[in-house]
């Protein structure tokens, strides 16, 4: 089917650039102020208020305003015969006639059309009382006119500007229970959600905290009994914000105090056990920074899997990066690591997860939504466990003295090994390390990548490696490159750890380079020699 094209001319396109409008009516007849609006590509959209003076029976008009990027016009030859209102708009380069119908009774739209020499472009007057196409205003109209959910989106966008364009507590309240009462046909966990978003942006702006009060003491009403703790967090902290803002600060007390008796602790089951017969190991890396306070979630979520799975189902592996600052547990191999998964250095960011080599799972949280990221983790676990295994692989650690040697060997690979690579991760069971964000302790620390960041190909079917750490030189290394970091970048705060090589393990794991994944991962003790 052919589809009719209204587009305007090339030269008219550059000048009529879009902006979004709505408004309301209120007088009859063509004097007045008025909003116009021409199908720019395949819609409506405002371009200029027209306010017209009808002087004994001599009508004149002018632009009282302009989007910001609408061209700018003039208008002239206004002038109403036989019930049609006719006028030329004049742009720099070229005018424009105008036609329109006037409608009858009260005349609160007039459209009509611009005259082109190949096909009239729709243009619509819409009667409005503004004085000047201000966006806050224009939104305005907009919730005079939406519908659905509209409603509650336009609604938000007023509130969550209402005390820098001075709104009325009143005007406040009413946009607030359109807001609300909109979005209660999409169900009551929107309305909820809505709910509480309403008082969480009335709570940060003066003037507004009884109405803040009212809709905080409704989100709190609407919580299921069987709420995340994050979001019952969250819903007696917009409270307490509101009551705040209302001036009621013993009530505001009460609710700290119920705040403060809230247990964020994560309590970890234990893995139920495969439905399959797989031995496949889950690879879980995590990528964090001591100075990141998001990290936080995802930090103690990571801590608890050790607590769900064993080690012969899930390994796990933590990389330290100075994002968003300095971080004393980054060494040059955990920045190599993360340049992996992220090549560009204007892309990634902590916290970042991957469960066998594939990102899942983003963002982080502070201690409260540890819970909910735990559980989040613990759901993208258990399928992989499902999967059926891709190789074999065993490795060994002996220490000697301050040298640690290590063996792996893959084997029984499925499939052709293109772009398959054996590594290997040096990890310390435990560093005590206190970051900005307040963790004092960090679990499966990675230290080194012995043998590089590259591992071993892994030919046909099977592949070897043995590499020798000497410990004092690792930890000569490590001290080196903070030292060098901190002269070309920033001093580490607070007190720097020691760098033990203590409780160590070692991870081998067969990584696909072109597809990222990990299709088998061991972990084990590094042993002193007997």
């Amino acid at each position: 089917m052919r589809r009719t094209s209204w587009g305007v001319p090339a030269g008219l396109v550059l000048l009529l650039l879009a902006l979004p409008g709505a408004g309301r009516a209120a007088d009859e007849g063509p004097a007045g102020t008025w909003k116009m609006s021409l199908f720019v590509g395949d819609k409506m959209q405002l371009l200029w208020l027209v306010q017209f003076t009808d002087d004994d029976g001599k009508l004149t008009a002018k632009v009282l305003d302009a989007g910001p990027k609408a061209p700018d016009a003039t208008i002239s030859d206004a002038k109403v015969a036989e019930g049609v209102l006719r006028f030329t708009i004049n742009l720099e380069s070229r005018n424009f006639q105008f036609e329109g119908r006037l409608p009858k009774g009260e005349a609160k739209t007039i459209t009509g059309n611009i005259a082109r020499p190949s096909r009239a472009l729709p243009a619509e007057l819409e009667r409005t009382t503004m004085k000047k196409l201000d966006p806050f205003e224009l939104e305005k109209d907009a919730l005079a006119k939406a519908t659905g959910f509209e409603i509650t989106s336009t609604a938000m966008t007023l509130l969550s500007a209402a005390e820098q364009h001075k709104a009325k507590p009143e005007e406040v309240r009413s946009w607030a229970d359109k807001a609300y009462k909109a979005a209660e046909p999409f169900g009551a966990r929107v309305q909820a959600d809505i709910t509480l978003e309403i008082a969480d942006v009335l709570s940060q702006q003066d003037g507004y905290g009884d109405a803040a009060v009212n809709f905080a003491r409704r989100a709190e009403r609407a919580l299921d009994p069987k709420a995340k703790l994050s979001l019952v967090k969250h819903t007696l902290d917009v409270l307490q914000a509101s009551l705040e803002k209302a001036g009621k600060k013993d009530e505001a007390k009460e609710v700290e105090a119920r705040i403060a008796k809230l247990n964020p602790e994560i309590k970890p089951a234990a893995f139920a056990g495969r439905k399959a017969k797989s031995d496949r190991v889950v690879l879980v890396e995590l990528f964090t920074g001591a100075q990141c306070p998001p990290c936080v979630a995802a930090d103690k979520a990571f801590d608890a899997l050790e607590k769900t799975y064993k080690s012969s189902d899930v390994v796990l592996l933590e990389y330290h990066e100075h994002i968003p600052g300095p971080d004393a547990l980054t060494t040059a191999a955990t920045e190599k690591r993360f340049r992996y998964y992220y090549p560009r250095e204007d892309t990634g960011g902590t916290p970042a997860i991957m469960f066998n080599g594939k990102p899942a799972v983003p963002g982080g949280g502070d201690l409260f939504e540890a819970i909910d990221k735990y559980e989040e983790y613990v759901d993208a676990i258990n399928p992989l466990l499902e999967a059926p295994a891709k190789a074999a692989l065993k490795a060994a650690a002996t220490r000697k003295g301050n040298k640690v040697e290590i063996s792996a060997e893959a084997g029984d690979v499925v499939g052709p090994a293109d772009n398959l690579r054996l590594r290997l991760a040096l990890v310390e069971e435990q560093v005590d390390y206190k970051g900005g964000n307040g963790i004092s302790a960090y679990r499966h620390v990675v230290r080194d990548l012995p043998g590089g960041i590259l591992g071993v190909p892994v030919k046909e079917k099977e592949a070897k490696q043995s590499v020798t750490v000497d410990l004092d030189q690792l930890k000569k290394d490590i001290k080196k490159y903070l030292d060098d970091w901190a002269a070309e970048n920033e001093k580490f705060p607070g007190k720097m750890p020691e760098v033990e090589l203590k409780n160590l393990r070692v991870v081998a794991f067969l990584q696909n380079d072109k597809t990222r994944e990990v299709i088998q991962a061991v972990q084990v003790d590094v042993k002193a020699a007997e």
